[in-house]
């Protein structure tokens, strides 16, 4: 007798939850203060006031709709698109820090101090590995069961 061996569907439901609240707070941390620099005053850059910044909050939207598409499916495939959303995230936030000094002469801030990172842009490659961690967990994981 053949027996007809299936793969159970699972619902990856705390993984996407983890990538879903882990989406939430990049999105956030983009509309927080990602670099400032103080010289009499204090200036800050936002992260939507910067190329990286919109783009981050974009690939940070397109992985919780990814975990969200994951728990609707039962699916777990999608939550490696999740994963790679967040590490391309990552890699731009990761570009922010490299041109930092860049930020500041985009919002016409003419100084010569020592610019530094702030709590959003923090936050934010927070959000981005947990999107990452959740992502490829969630994918070992179903590879393995």
């Amino acid at each position: 007798m053949n027996r007809i061996i299936t793969r159970r569907r699972t619902r990856p439901d705390a993984a996407a939850a983890v990538a879903l609240a882990a989406s939430a707070v990049t999105v956030v941390a983009t509309f927080l203060p990602w670099a400032g620099v103080t010289v009499l005053v204090t200036f800050t850059v936002r992260g939507v006031d910067t190329d990286q910044g919109l783009i981050t909050c974009v690939l940070a939207a397109v992985g919780a709709l990814t975990a969200l598409v994951a728990v609707i499916a039962c699916d777990g495939r999608a939550m490696l698109a999740t994963a790679a959303a967040g590490f391309t995230a990552l890699g731009t936030e990761l570009v922010f820090a490299f041109r930092l000094d860049e930020a500041f002469t985009e919002g016409a801030v003419g100084t010569d101090g020592p610019a530094g990172l702030a709590v959003g842009w923090f936050l934010a490659i927070l959000g981005s590995l947990t999107m990452i961690g959740a992502g490829l967990y969630e994918t070992f994981r179903r590879r393995r069961d």
